[in-house]
């Protein structure tokens, strides 16, 4: 049986996508990226591996062109 990875944490999230923990980090801050929190005090950020790929769709195609 195939298992599914619905959601990522940061560091698998950063390493997924190319980007960096903080620019993820910024991109939660900011309501670019959505995060929901669990973990044993909630407090662990989850990325869904659909947002995040949303998330590097939003970017530009062109370096130094804004979003």
């Amino acid at each position: 049986m195939t298992r599914l990875t619905i959601s990522l944490d940061l560091d698998a999230a950063a390493e997924a996508s190319g980007l960096s923990k903080r620019s993820l980090q910024y991109a939660i801050e900011t309501g670019y990226l959505t995060a929901y929190y669990g973990g044993e005090k909630n407090t662990k950020p989850l990325v869904l591996v659909a947002d995040l790929e949303a998330y590097i769709r939003s970017l530009p195609m062109k370096r130094g062109v804004a979003a």
